[in-house]
């Protein structure tokens, strides 16, 4: 899909969520300015002829439901002296508080008015968050309208105490830990980019999330999630040291792309139950593709092709796993055991389904070039009948 016409799709997918205010909207409310050339001195400070120069000042006029726009330019530290006490500095709670450069605790809506490219909200180093989300139902940017997060020394690009965040079109850069760290419930985090972060991309704990065409790119890790149910569609990890690692239970994943990933594809953690995974594509990462413990999960339609070890890895413990209906080959050595080329290495003391897949060859499993079956000690793969021709899986991330 175009780049034009993913923006206008993902326009049409968060406008439709009525807790959502976008701008122009009818949430309610009136409309704060904030600009590089405004002023923080007076408390009436907001209007389109007289902006404020901080958003912490906007935010503090603001009343419920009001909508801040952010003009282009840099907030934060200005003069980089490494305080945030000078006129038009952001109120920066530092080792107190929030720890955090800008600290959002009323039901407001923020939105740059050009785009994160050149609207930078600028922590300076500083061992803070750069943004802090203490109120639930906030929104930070939109298609088009997000922020450029950069600057904590040793914390989140973005992160979130409260529920209902709506976390749209911003970059997380060169933080020193997360991205964007959301805990709580019922987050909408849809067409952000977190990028060469020091610690995990996209960081999210709670239920009923909502994770929607995102991508994390050179990260150490690039999507987790903690607990379940959440819905993790349509993004990209790439570059990280681990594509995706998931924990808790009943989570969806739909249409993801882990590839070119330094180690491990995908991660289901020890104790994590009923994960659904359906029309991921992994490939192409340097070592397995799919790290699999816990029980209960579902493996469908996936593309699991060309990782440097073995496609799919089921460790001791694990039970009920099922990988059915995708493709798995171009898989080379498991574990320096002395096996080759294994689409699905069973160490679970257990029996794998692996049923319907394609395995390189009409054939099924086997040598060169397909891809064969390995069992540990007590374990065991069902993986007749086997598919004779490729399944074709598309993600829209991987475009």
């Amino acid at each position: 899909m175009p780049h034009a016409a993913r923006r206008l799709h993902l326009m049409a997918l968060i406008a439709a969520l009525p807790f959502v205010g976008m701008p122009g909207s009818a949430r309610g409310g009136t409309t704060l300015y904030v600009d590089n050339k405004g002023t923080d001195g007076p408390a009436t400070c907001g209007t389109k002829a007289a902006p404020c120069r901080s958003i912490s000042q906007a935010i503090a006029n603001a009343q419920l439901d009001d909508t801040i726009l952010v003009g282009a330019g840099r907030y934060g530290d200005l003069n980089d002296d490494g305080s945030f006490d000078d006129p038009g500095d952001e109120a920066a709670e530092v080792d107190t508080g929030c720890d955090c450069m800008l600290k959002i605790d009323k039901r407001v809506s923020l939105f740059s008015l050009s785009g994160a490219g050149v609207t930078v909200l600028d922590a300076a180093g500083a061992s803070i968050a750069v943004v802090h989300v203490a109120a639930a139902s906030v929104t930070v940017g939109a298609p088009g309208r997000g922020f450029l997060l950069v600057g904590s020394g040793d914390s989140a690009g973005l992160r979130s105490a409260a529920n209902a965040a709506v976390v749209v079109g911003n970059r997380a850069i060169d933080n020193g830990e997360q991205g964007f760290d959301l805990d709580g419930n019922l987050h909408l985090v849809a067409g952000n980019r977190a990028i060469g972060n020091s610690g995990v991309g996209f960081e999210l704990g709670g239920i009923g999330n909502t994770v929607l065409e995102n991508a994390a790119l050179y990260n150490e890790v690039g999507f987790e999630t903690f607990d379940g149910p959440n819905l993790v569609q349509s993004n990209l990890a790439s570059g990280n040291e681990i594509g995706v690692r998931a924990g808790g239970s009943g989570a969806t994943f739909v249409a993801n792309v882990a590839s070119g990933n330094s180690g491990i594809g995908w991660v289901l953690r020890v104790a994590s139950a009923g994960f659904m995974l359906r029309g991921n594509l992994v490939q192409g990462n340097g070592s397995q593709g799919l790290l699999i413990s816990g029980s209960s999960h579902v493996l469908t339609g996936n593309s699991i092709v060309g990782n440097r070890l073995s496609g799919v890895l089921v460790l001791s413990g694990a039970s009920a796993i099922s990988v059915e209906q995708g493709n798995l080959f171009g898989n080379n050595d498991a574990l320096d055991l002395g096996m080759r080329n294994c689409g699905v290495f069973n160490l679970s003391m257990g029996n794998v389904l692996a049923l319907e897949n394609f395995w390189g060859t009409p054939s099924g499993p086997g040598g060169d070039p397909g891809d064969t079956v390995c069992n540990g000690v007590f374990s065991s793969i069902e993986f007749g009948p086997v598919a004779a021709k490729e399944f074709k899986v598309k993600a829209e991330a991987a475009r």
